[in-house]
């Protein structure tokens, strides 16, 4: 079964950063990759609102789906 970590970072004005770990310090995980980068969207989306009026202010947003476990034939 295939396994993807999805990635999220929000990098800030002041050099600092967050990222998605939310599992006791683990990345999050989906099945597909198409469920993955729908959560990017998502976790995207929710950081944009919740960090809009933050100091420091956001900078940029790195992500990515990250293989985990490859599906075995």
């Amino acid at each position: 079964m295939s396994m993807y970590s999805i990635v999220v970072i929000l990098t800030f004005m002041d050099g600092s950063w967050i990222e998605n770990k939310p599992n006791n310090g683990e990345w999050e995980t989906a099945p597909t990759y198409v469920e993955c980068t729908a959560r990017i969207g998502e976790v995207s989306k929710e950081w944009t609102a919740k960090y809009k009026e933050h100091d420091p202010k956001p900078s940029t947003f790195l992500n990515g789906c990250v293989l985990k476990e490859k599906e075995t034939e």
